[in-house]
This record gives structure tokens, sequence and C-alpha cells, in this order.
């Protein structure tokens, strides 16, 4: 793709990004959502309590941080797979490829537990557990993408200046 189309491409990550934040920083109360979030509290994003929040709730929260996200990598991994467009070894994309495999992997693997945890489970305890398995994505993610040999060469370089 050319510049402008890549740059297109971030600026409407970007403005998703703003738009997530902007609904996390509002005044849930106007939404009649509470605060003392699900799970007791530990949950970064507020919980319905009556039918009114949870069909805000369900319909506009959850699709922001949850069914969007994991839609567009479902989406996207079934794609790949079907069509055979997964390089073959010795391409030069297939470690691009790898990469966001990776990353995705990690994505899986860390919230599809956390969100069964969190928002199935009864036990405060194992809401907790769900909770914090989630926060661990962000480290991981960042050691999965030094799998990459160019990655790993950057930040070796970073690191050492």
């Amino acid at each position: 793709p050319s510049k402008c189309a890549v740059a297109a491409r971030c600026l409407m990550v970007y403005f998703v990004v703003a738009c997530v934040s902007v609904v996390w920083s509002l005044n849930f109360n106007a939404l009649s959502m509470r605060t003392p979030l699900s799970g007791g509290g530990i949950d970064c994003v507020a919980s319905p309590y009556d039918t009114s929040s949870a069909l805000v709730y369900y319909i506009f929260l959850s699709t922001l941080f949850l069914w969007a996200p994991g839609g567009i990598c479902t989406y996207v991994t079934v794609d790949v797979l079907q069509r055979g467009l997964l390089p073959k070894v010795g391409e030069g994309k297939r470690d691009l490829t790898i990469y966001f495999f990776r990353l995705l992997l990690v994505f899986i693997f860390f919230w599809f537990p956390a969100v069964l945890s969190a928002y199935v489970a009864t036990n405060p305890w194992l809401s907790f557990v769900g909770a914090s398995w989630a926060h661990m994505q962000g480290p991981v993610s960042a050691l999965a993408m030094l799998g990459k040999s160019d990655v790993c060469e950057c930040a070796k370089t970073l690191l050492s200046r």
C-alpha cells in the first residue's frame, strides 16, 4: 500500500482508540452505569445494574472493547487460513505474518480466559485472577514482538544507547 493509505489506516486506529478513551472518561451516571465495577470493583469498565444500563453495556461498550477487536482478529485469521495467504517457508513476508499471528495468539490466550473469569464467574477471587491475567497481556505482547529478528535488533540498539 502507498504511504498515504498506511497513514490513513494509522489515523483510523488512533481515531478508534480516542473514541474508546473518551467513552471510558464519560460520567457513567449519565449513562445509567455504576462505577463500582463488575467483579466487585476490579474491572476497568462500568458494569450494568438494570435493564437500560445492561443494554448500553452489552450493545455499545462491550462492542468497543471486546466484540469488535475479537471479531476483526477472528475474521483476519480465518480469511488468511482459508485463502492460503500464509507465505511459505523462506518467503520474505512469512516473518511478518508470524509476527502478527503471535500477537493474535497472545490476545486470545490472555483475553478469552480473562473475559470468561471476569464476566461468567460468580466467585470474586476468580474474577480478580481473570482481570489480573488480562493485564499481563501487555508485557507478554512486547516479548512476543521481540521474536522477530529486526524488532529484536532495534530493541537492542535502543537499549545499548
